[in-house]
């Protein structure tokens, strides 16, 4: 399997506080990858990163064959991330976010599969954020990353707040994901979040 994801030897250092060092994963096509470790291990450093939210002090982080510094635009157009503290305008529904989100990607908001998504999680894309619950957020949330179908997905701890009918759905939605040959990179710090 050709690699999709390769980091070599990612360093980020935050003077004295404690950052990441010397990480170097590769990662196939068509996985799926769980990222595990305690709060405080780095996790989050790692995947800011990955999508190039964050420089690394030194190493590098090929995606898709390109550069995630230089290249960072075209990786994204092919991504789907979830951060584990995002947010959204919170005046506006899900599907007003969803649609932003779509036109800000230069293509159009697939409604039937958005619905699709919706009726799979549960998820009311009618209210305002401010209306909705931790969970409900999240699943707005999983839904942006998920939306335009990409060939790699990004998720910094996706099931936080989700009830386990909620997380076994999201894990069958992960599991097509693979099927179609495509790869998902999730970290966690819990095992049966990754056990998909």
């Amino acid at each position: 399997m050709a690699t999709l994801i390769e980091l070599d030897r990612l360093t980020k250092n935050y003077g004295s506080s404690r950052g990441v060092s010397d990480v170097s994963l590769k990662i196939p096509e068509g996985t799926i990858f769980g990222f595990l470790g305690p709060n405080g291990a780095g996790k989050t450093t790692t995947i800011s990163m990955l999508v190039d939210l964050i420089r690394p002090t030194s190493g590098t982080v090929s995606i898709f064959g390109m550069d995630a510094q230089k290249d960072g635009v075209a990786i994204r157009q092919r991504t789907g991330f979830l951060a584990g503290d995002f947010a959204l305008d919170n005046d506006l529904t899900g599907w007003q976010q969803l649609e932003y989100f779509a036109h800000l990607r230069t293509g159009g908001l697939n409604k039937k599969y958005v619905t699709e998504l919706a009726q799979r999680l549960s998820c009311d894309l009618n209210k305002k954020f401010k209306a909705l619950s931790r969970g409900n957020r999240q699943k707005v949330g999983l839904i942006s990353a998920l939306m335009h179908e990409p060939e790699l997905l990004i998720f910094d701890e996706p099931t936080t707040g989700l009830d386990p009918l909620i997380q076994a759905e999201f894990n069958n939605i992960i599991s097509e994901h693979q099927r179609k040959g495509r790869t998902a990179f999730i970290s966690s710090h819990t095992l049966p979040e990754v056990q998909v």
